[in-house]
């Protein structure tokens, strides 16, 4: 601060000219240098709070926005445990029944792609060679049956049940 700096002239009440004089001299400063010390400590302190009040609205904003989301996840826990529970009670209801349906020991079910032809033939051959073994002789018959409703005609089935029937027969082994 210099002798160039503006002047002004100011009205105080004597508890707090004496207060300001007690704390220039604690802190052996001149009034005029305490007076500017605390009118810039006192912008200071506003700046630091703007900025304070400013982050703890963003701080406030991220917390419902984390609230929000912790709502949001309770929900979908909730949804994925039911949809768990159903698929649970599905694939149970799924084994019973199939259970029920695939228990005849002399049939065999195969898996076929869209196009009525097994997943794997070496994985089918394995399971008739187990099969046959299992009774203790050959297999007398084969009967397969192709169901695809994209396929044109009940004649376009039939070919291809016959042509699948036929792959079949052909892979058993020859008698003795």
């Amino acid at each position: 601060m210099t002798r160039d700096d503006p002047q002004m002239k100011l009205r105080l009440p004597q508890e707090l000219k004496t207060a300001i004089e007690k704390s220039a001299a604690n802190s052996k400063r001149s009034l005029n240098s305490e007076i500017v010390h605390r009118l810039h400590y006192s912008f200071d302190a506003e700046t630091e709070r703007s900025a304070f009040v400013e982050q703890l609205t963003i701080l406030e904003a991220q917390n419902q926005a984390l609230r929000a989301d912790q709502a949001r996840s309770a929900q979908l826990e909730q949804s994925l445990d039911g949809a768990l529970r159903d698929n649970a009670r599905q694939a149970a209801s799924w084994e019973e029944w199939a259970t029920q349906q695939f228990t005849d020991e002399n049939t065999v079910y195969v898996l076929l792609d869209a196009n009525g032809h097994p997943q794997s033939w070496d994985e089918i051959m394995a399971h008739l060679q187990a099969i046959g073994d299992a009774i203790g002789g050959k297999i007398e018959r084969i009967d397969a049956a192709v169901v695809d409703p994209a396929m044109a005609s009940n004649s376009k089935r039939a070919e291809q049940w016959m042509k699948l029937r036929e792959f079949y027969r052909s892979k058993q082994k020859p008698e003795k």
